[in-house]
């Protein structure tokens, strides 16, 4: 892939908003997964962040297949409530 290639457009966090995420997500989330470092983002030495099309789309890709994956057997009562005895 090349980063720099015509069809890759660099897009603020409000266009990645309205433009890739159509709208569905909110910038107030991008913002959060930037700081969390879960999305390829670039931070200029302004503030401001940049986040490459293609770029999100791979990552959307991959979030994608992560989510259909089969999960990972949990150890037995994982996730069970039991009741804490004072």
């Amino acid at each position: 892939m090349d980063i720099g290639s015509k069809s890759s457009i660099r897009l603020t966090i409000k266009q990645a908003a309205e433009q890739f995420f159509e709208g569905n997500v909110s910038e107030g989330l991008i913002y959060s997964l930037v700081r969390k470092g879960e999305i390829p983002h670039v931070k200029l030495s302004s503030g401001k962040i940049l986040l490459d099309s293609e770029s999100l789309e791979l990552w959307w890709k991959d979030k994608l297949t992560q989510s259909i994956q089969p999960k990972q057997d949990l150890p037995k009562g994982y996730g069970v409530l039991r009741k804490v005895q004072p």
